[in-house]
């Protein structure tokens, strides 16, 4: 094992050779508020005891397949990068004053949010960043309660669908990353989240985009439809965001598209971007489309 002081604050271990981080690790590494261990192929299972004080804990390229937390009042981040983990553990209940949680690139293949959300995940009162981008997720059921929640990562899994329609009202989320999962539309009920500012939405299977679904996201500035499959999109006066400033459309199945002067008097600062490397201003033009 190498330990690398970075600061007095953060401490980074590289290789650590054992197969269970316990106790006795947490104990020496107490002077610290920040610990990352990683390329630690040796290491299995965690726990994390009560009377742990550091605030942020990163496990980046570890074989992690096991993790218990007892309850403890001190840990604010916890990040698990690039392990086998199969299912996030029941005990992160015992968090309880998490405000950042990732669970990116493990073996993660479906969240039942009503099991670890409706009873135990609401007890995160302070959770900011839900992520849990990369893994193998194809289904999502229950719903996030956390009215403190800023961001929702959900890219890189395997989402054919997902309905916000059943979940509660979260105006403070400003991001929501749906981008490379294999959506065929956009998700149903956005308006759930009135302050997004960004959408990414972008690497999905979507065919056809009704901007009217999206008029009510009064905050919304940025909207990344990019790499889908889109052959049609229903454009009416007044039907954009209104704070809607990028709309990423390249790379799609759209061969024309026509939008009439009249309509677009009221987005002067909007840029629809049909090619990777540059943005056009809206106008009627014609576009390099692919064959879908």
């Amino acid at each position: 094992m190498q330990h690398v002081p970075v600061t007095n604050n953060l401490l980074k271990v590289v290789d650590f050779r054992s197969a269970t981080i316990d106790t006795r690790f947490f104990d020496q590494v107490h002077p610290f508020s920040s610990v990352e261990i990683s390329s630690s192929e040796s290491v299995k299972r965690m726990t994390l005891p009560e009377n742990s004080t550091i605030a942020s804990l990163t496990l980046e390229r570890t074989r992690l397949v096991w993790a218990h937390f007892e309850e403890n009042f001190y840990l604010q981040q916890l990040h698990i990068i690039d392990s086998p983990l199969k299912a996030p553990s029941p005990s992160l209940r015992n968090l309880k004053h998490l405000k950042g949680l990732t669970l990116r690139k493990t073996g993660i293949a479906s969240i039942n949010l009503s099991c670890i959300n409706l009873h135990d995940f609401a007890l995160f009162t302070k959770l900011l960043d839900f992520d849990v981008a990369f893994n193998k997720i194809d289904s999502i059921t229950g719903r996030l309660i956390n009215v403190a929640l800023s961001r929702l990562g959900l890219a890189g899994n395997r989402l054919k669908s997902i309905d916000f329609c059943h979940w509660n009202e979260l105006r403070n989320v400003s991001e929501i990353s749906l981008a490379l999962n294999s959506l065929g539309r956009i998700p149903n009920c956005l308006y759930k989240f009135p302050r997004v500012v960004m959408v990414y939405l972008q690497a999905n299977q979507i065919t056809h985009v009704n901007m009217d679904e999206l008029v009510m996201l009064k905050s919304l500035q940025v909207l990344n439809l990019a790499s889908n499959r889109i052959y049609a999109t229903t454009v009416h006066a007044e039907s954009f965001p209104p704070k809607l400033v990028q709309l990423f459309l390249y790379d799609n199945c759209i061969c024309k598209m026509v939008v009439p002067d009249e309509q677009l008097m009221p987005y002067t600062n909007l840029t629809i971007y049909l090619h990777k490397m540059y943005g056009n201003v809206l106008n009627i033009m014609d576009i390099h489309c692919k064959t879908c």
